[in-house]
């Protein structure tokens, strides 16, 4: 039997730090947001991932990896996120599935 791989997934998530956008007509959310479909669209436009296999998201400040009390923790905090996911089950009994490329 040959075992195929599922196809994996990919959301893309946008965040920001704390500042607010300047001109305040767009928020830190929006920004993500934007940050996130930029990301993906750069996926799609290299053939790199299938556009209906991805997914973006956008969080603004709300999920900040460090305090926003420097330039540097908030630089850290202006960011996209993968996360990959794959229905494939890690084993099958006794049988050994091969390992995936990445």
């Amino acid at each position: 039997d040959i075992v195929r791989p599922l196809p994996m997934t990919m959301r893309i998530e946008g965040h920001t730090d704390s500042t607010p956008v300047a001109g305040g007509k767009t928020s830190n959310w929006d920004l993500s947001v934007a940050r996130s479909v930029a990301v993906m669209s750069f996926y799609h436009r290299g053939e790199l991932f299938a556009l209906d296999r991805m997914s973006a998201a956008g969080y603004g400040d709300s999920r900040p990896l460090v305090p926003n009390t420097s330039p540097e923790n908030k630089a850290q905090n202006r960011r996209v996120d993968f996360i990959l996911r794959s229905n494939r089950p890690v084993n099958q009994g006794d049988k050994q599935l091969p390992s995936l490329p990445f």
